[in-house]
């Protein structure tokens, strides 16, 4: 597969949605984030080995990148799993209430 077809499977909103629907939110964010530091973690290492400041410097940044994004991935998630529990919640409160008044 071509990196332009790449790009355009990852940027389709359609098809990140699902993956979040699938997976819960955030899995984007967490996957885009760990390539990122991947490919840092590359450039830093060429870099590095062609003494290659600006290239050490674009890999150590993408890695910086890539792991802030993959932490606002697992703050979707938390987000997500707290949103839920509220919603359990209130179904609980409410089913109680309806068991209440129905006793009367």
């Amino acid at each position: 597969m071509k990196s332009g077809r790449v790009a355009e499977y990852v940027n389709n909103d359609t098809a990140n949605d699902a993956l979040d629907d699938m997976v819960g939110a955030g899995a984007r964010d967490k996957v885009k984030g760990k390539s990122k530091e991947v490919i840092g973690v590359a450039k830093q290492a060429l870099g590095e080995a062609t003494h290659n400041a600006k290239l050490e410097a674009e890999g150590a940044a993408e890695q910086t990148e890539g792991k802030i994004q993959q932490m606002k991935g697992h703050a979707k998630g938390v987000a997500e799993d707290a949103a839920d529990a509220v919603s359990e919640g209130v179904q609980r409160v409410t089913d109680a209430i309806k068991n209440a008044t129905k006793k009367d």
